[in-house]
């Protein structure tokens, strides 16, 4: 009876065995891919159709645009200054109207040559080309420049003259007697000494001289 239960024992354990065995096989075995299913007798597998890239349009070139020419700018009409030398202010305001131009700043300065009020000058100078409306300035003569006539009472005659004709004055004589004074002496003078006149206008000498 013993004998019997171990070799139940024993039979059991070697169909656990075996059972193990075989489930730790068919893990490590992988499975075998089904076979490929065989095209059918006399149709050709069918190819996949690829879409169809549609034709690319060719690109115009785009045309250029030429630039546009700039006209030049047109200089600004011009004019002379005329000759003013000479002239006085209506007249000269008058010829500057005449030529597209006007009368600019005034100003004044002796002059020996011009006379008193007419113009010496001109700035832009006479010929001068100019933009038309533009100022001409002008100079207008104050006359001659004023001189300081120098003293000569007491000194002699011909010595007083010559200071005075230095200085640009005319002489004129008259006489007196004084005689508490030399003869030849200048007694007195007018204008008076420090007195302003133009150059070339004159002084009259007193000079002490007796009738006999």
């Amino acid at each position: 009876m013993t004998s019997g239960k171990a070799f139940f024992v024993a039979l059991i354990t070697a169909a656990v065995t075996s059972t193990a065995t075989f489930f730790a096989l068919r893990h490590l075995v992988p499975p075998k891919a089904p076979p490929a299913s065989a095209p059918l007798p006399g149709l050709a597998p069918t190819p996949l159709a690829t879409p169809a890239t549609p034709p690319v349009a060719a690109t115009a070139p785009q045309a250029t645009v030429a630039p546009q020419a700039t006209a030049a700018p047109q200089p600004a009409p011009q004019s002379a200054v005329p000759v003013l030398k000479g002239l006085d202010v209506p007249t000269a305001v008058r010829l500057l109207q005449q030529q597209g131009l006007m009368l600019g700043q005034t100003a004044r300065r002796p002059s020996g040559s011009v006379p008193k009020n007419a113009i010496v000058d001109s700035d832009p100078q006479a010929g001068t080309a100019v933009q038309r409306g533009s100022a001409v300035n002008i100079v207008l003569s104050a006359g001659p420049s004023l001189k300081e006539v120098p003293s000569v009472t007491g000194r002699r005659l011909q010595s007083a003259r010559n200071a005075l004709s230095e200085a640009g004055f005319s002489v004129r004589l008259r006489y007196s007697y004084d005689e508490d004074r030399a003869e030849g002496l200048v007694l007195s003078q007018n204008p008076r000494a420090g007195a302003e006149l133009k150059p070339g206008e004159t002084v009259t000498l007193t000079i002490n001289r007796s009738d006999e």
